[in-house]
């Protein structure tokens, strides 16, 4: 169409800017037919085209910046002018021929011609005689054929009409007349000649017009009896009956025994009016390790067409770089077209498609690919631990190791073993579960470590395996909960606390004994205070977590769980309930500025043998009294060990009660008797200044233990 868009050009500079900016110009002997957008490159019809004057054309275009100084880029583009159906066939010349009356049926009068300036089925020309009489043209090749005998004294002269029309979507025709002038002769009984005739008739015309008297037991044909012309009854199917044979016999009427025969072989030609079909729904295996090239199946069709009309092309339909396939334009033979891994992909159903140039149809093949045992048993993990308490019992389940194969069936089947053999464990071969062969004990060692090699085997035909490493350590049963060190049940906590002031620390020992008291976790557990604290889970100091503000309860309970990591892991329980209290607006105070009890030496932890009351501080807003350790952090009406003296070790001391003073942690041996005095204070968590300092002086007594 005049002014619509042909195509488009695109050229890059690698320039930025006005550097950048590309116009675009046509040059050329053709450029006039076409325009170009100087910004876009699309290329648009300027003019209409004439296939039949110039099939083929050439446009020059300039590609130039608008730099300084300008550089440009020339394109040569041919453009092909396809044809369409815009000429009417055109006979040659004028036709007319002289012919005697005797002239034998069958014989060809002339051979008209006509020329079509269209290319492709839009010139190829076929003719149709449209006039009545004793005459047929080949629809093909364009002769006149007389297939009746001529009589001067019935009909001296015929004007036959003949029509050529092309094979366009729309076709287009031409129409010429043909003289035919008969000469008299002496009459003869009618002859054939030849005695065969053969005639080419596309099947499926709605009117071919035949010559037949026997051999027409279908009756197919009909016979006009006067003219001896035979028209179809029905149109034909080659794919039915591809040929016929029929016998042709005139006679003349006044002497019916001047008669004669001839044969007419009448072949149909083929139109392509049959679809290809599949004979079966493909299905085939190829194994995963085909190599490249190795043919996997054929594909087949039929088609009842015959001739060009039945040649089938095959191809693939998904044209994707992971297809893994190809298939033969003519055979359909499908070949591995690269590597296969069945256990990335271990099945490709395949659209495939038959065409005969006019039909197309389309089946799936399923292609399964099978597996060959190419890949090793994988532990997942790749090492096993484990922890396993002391047992006096046997088959004592200690761990399960789990391998996995990627490949299928047989080859995925895995079986387990320890190599080399182990005395003291066993593995269940199918289920990789790991047991004991016999009692396992710790007499004197704290723990004791074993160490497996567990074999994984794939049950291939050539089996492959992989390791793994097992490690047991075996340890002493765990006996008993961790307890908790006494604290305090009812603590005190102003309301204004910072989120992240320690509170308290929660402390509990492992009756188990060894290292195991430095393995417990602290974790909360419930309580209506969780909201507002959390706990360190190795050190068990509980901070504030969000502002006491915004509790509604003044009384906040809170629940925490010690547990240790024995096997099987043991847990106790303990509480404290915060008492939420107004702002600490006052400093606390010693009752007595020192005080001098007389301990005795022990060999656990001394108590106080003075049993006078003993008041570190007592709260003036609360009336508390305040439980303090060495390691909490600064809070208010917490007590510290601001300085000491004797040995330097740290003592950490608790007020278990109101008249008792214990000294913990720390055992006393004392050759001779000797005196340690601590310094002591209240600090405010706020400003950290130590406010009524008191001195405790504590003398150690020796007791006769030796």
């Amino acid at each position: 169409w005049l002014h619509s868009v042909v195509t488009m050009v695109r050229a890059e500079d690698m320039d930025a800017g006005i550097n950048a900016d590309i116009l675009y110009y046509l040059n050329g002997s053709s450029s006039g037919m076409f325009s170009i957008n100087a910004i876009s490159g699309n290329i648009y019809l300027k003019e209409t085209l004439d296939r039949e004057q110039v099939d083929v054309l050439t446009i020059t275009i300039t590609a130039a910046d608008r730099g300084s100084p300008g550089k440009a880029t020339v394109l040569n583009l041919t453009v092909h002018v396809e044809d369409a159906n815009d000429h009417d066939p055109q006979f040659t010349g004028t036709y007319g021929v002289t012919v005697r009356e005797d002239v034998p049926r069958g014989t060809s009068l002339l051979q008209v011609q006509a020329q079509d300036q269209d290319a492709g089925p839009n010139g190829q020309v076929r003719y149709v005689l449209t006039q009545k009489g004793p005459f047929v043209i080949d629809s093909v090749r364009g002769v006149v054929t007389l297939i009746d005998k001529l009589d001067r004294e019935t009909e001296s002269d015929y004007d036959l009409v003949l029509t050529a029309v092309d094979q366009g979507n729309s076709p287009r025709s031409a129409v010429a007349t043909v003289t035919v002038t008969v000469l008299d002769v002496n009459d003869f009984a009618p002859q054939f000649s030849p005695e065969t005739l053969f005639i080419h008739v596309m099947e499926n015309e709605e009117d071919p017009a035949l010559l037949s008297h026997q051999g027409n037991d279908d009756h197919r044909f009909d016979i006009d009896p006067d003219s001896g012309i035979l028209s179809t009854a029905e149109s034909l199917d080659r794919e039915s009956i591809p040929e016929f044979s029929l016998i042709v016999e005139a006679a003349e009427i006044d002497n019916p025994h001047h008669r004669d025969r001839a044969t007419v072989i009448i072949t149909v030609l083929d139109r392509n009016d049959n679809a290809p079909r599949f004979p079966h729904i493909f299905v085939t295996e190829v194994s995963e390790d085909a190599p490249v090239g190795h043919t996997v199946t054929q594909i087949t069709s039929a088609d009842d067409d015959a001739g060009p009309n039945a040649v089938i092309n095959y191809s693939i339909t998904d044209h994707s770089n992971d297809m893994p396939f190809n298939i033969d334009l003519t055979t359909g033979y499908i070949t591995v077209k690269k590597l296969l891994d069945r256990e990335i992909q271990d099945h490709y159903i395949l659209k495939v498609t038959a065409n005969d140039s006019a039909w197309s149809i389309s089946t799936d093949v399923t292609i399964i690919v099978t597996d060959v045992n190419d890949n090793r048993p994988v532990f997942l993990p790749q090492v096993y631990q484990t922890v396993l308490p002391e047992t006096d019992d046997t088959d004592v389940f200690v761990l399960q190791v789990q391998a996995t194969d990627a490949d299928s069936g047989q080859n995925a089947e895995i079986l387990y073993v320890i190599e080399p053999s182990d005395e003291l464990f066993w593995v269940n071969t199918s289920s990789g579960e790991i047991y004991t062969k016999q009692p396992l004990t710790l007499l004197h060692s704290g723990f004791k470590v074993y160490q497996l090699t567990v074999t994984a085997f794939d049950c291939g035909s050539v089996p492959l395996y992989s390791n793994t490493t097992v490690t047991i350590r075996l340890e002493p049963y765990n006996h008993h909960a961790p307890v908790f060190l006494a604290t305090l049940s009812l603590m005190a906590v102003p309301s204004h606390v910072a989120v992240g002031t320690e509170v308290i620390r929660f402390t509990a020992i492992d009756p188990d004994g060894g290292d195991r008291s430095q393995d417990i976790g602290y974790a909360v557990k419930g309580g209506n205070a969780s909201d507002f604290f959390w706990i360190q889970a190795d050190s068990g100091k509980v901070t504030l977590k969000q502002s006491l503000t915004e509790s509604i309860n003044l009384l906040l309970t809170l629940i925490v769980e010690a547990v240790d990591r024995g096997v099987p892991p043991l847990s106790s329980h303990s509480n404290v309930t915060f008492e939420i209290t107004e702002k600490n607006q006052y400093p606390p105070s010693f009752g007595e500025p020192n005080y001098s009890p007389c301990l005795i030496e022990l060999f656990t932890s001394p108590q106080i043998t003075d049993r006078r009351p003993v008041y570190l501080f007592k709260d003036r807003v609360s009336g508390q009294l305040s439980e303090w350790t060495l390691d909490s952090a600064v809070a208010d009406g917490d007590w510290h060990v601001l300085s000491f003296f004797s040995s330097g070790e740290i003592m950490t001391l608790s007020l278990s009660g109101e008249t008792v003073l214990n000294i913990t942690d720390r055992r006393m041996d004392l050759s001779p008797a000797h005196v340690e005095k601590f310094i002591l204070g209240a600090a405010i968590a706020e400003d950290s200044v130590v406010q009524q300092p008191g001195e405790i002086q504590i003398t150690l007594v020796m007791h006769n233990n030796n």
